[in-house]
């Protein structure tokens, strides 16, 4: 039968055990800058990337509608507060507006998944703010999650960002003759 482990007594506090290496030593004390900086470090250039583009995209648009909400004529209400400053009713507000509105340069319709890339690439940037949103999940953001879902099923039906964009099948033959 093995022997049983002493349990300590209530109460009790163990002997600080001490060794000749300093306390300093072993700690590797960081500034507030160098937290910020490995906060950053932990999301991948790709992602940043993408989150810039979503933003710039975004700003691009609110830029666009309110040169257009000054003129009296359209009834178009200008979109006023940064997107980092806005409260949950302007982001739904807006991110609905823009998920219906924006196009690409060219003039033609994003594919449905371009646009919920967006939305969801913004929905990431303001998390890296400090701003931690569920705009999918959380009813508060109803009406983006409606806009988002109506335009994803009518781009769809239409045609839109259907056909993806791949490499070609290499059958063996033109395989070799690549080789040779």
């Amino acid at each position: 039968m093995p022997t049983p482990i002493p349990l300590p007594r209530i109460g009790h506090v163990p002997p600080v055990v001490t060794s000749n290496v300093s306390h300093a030593s072993r700690l590797n004390i960081k500034s507030d800058s160098e937290i910020q900086k490995m906060a950053l470090d932990r999301i991948p250039k790709n992602t940043l990337y993408k989150n810039n583009w979503a933003v710039n995209t975004f700003t691009f648009w609110q830029n666009e509608r309110n040169k257009l909400a000054l003129n009296s004529s359209l009834n178009i209400s200008a979109i006023h507060p940064e997107l980092e400053e806005m409260t949950k009713d302007e982001l739904n507000y807006a991110l609905s507006r823009f998920v219906s509105e924006m196009k690409k340069k060219d003039g033609n319709d994003y594919p449905g998944q371009t646009l919920y890339e967006l939305v969801m690439a913004i929905q990431n940037h303001l998390s890296v703010k400090g701003k931690c949103y569920r705009f999918l999940n959380d009813p508060s953001f109803k009406q983006l999650q409606d806009s988002l879902d109506c335009i994803m099923k009518t781009r769809c039906a239409a045609g839109i960002g259907i056909q993806k964009r791949q490499a070609q099948v290499l059958s063996f033959a033109d395989e070799d003759k690549f080789w040779s």
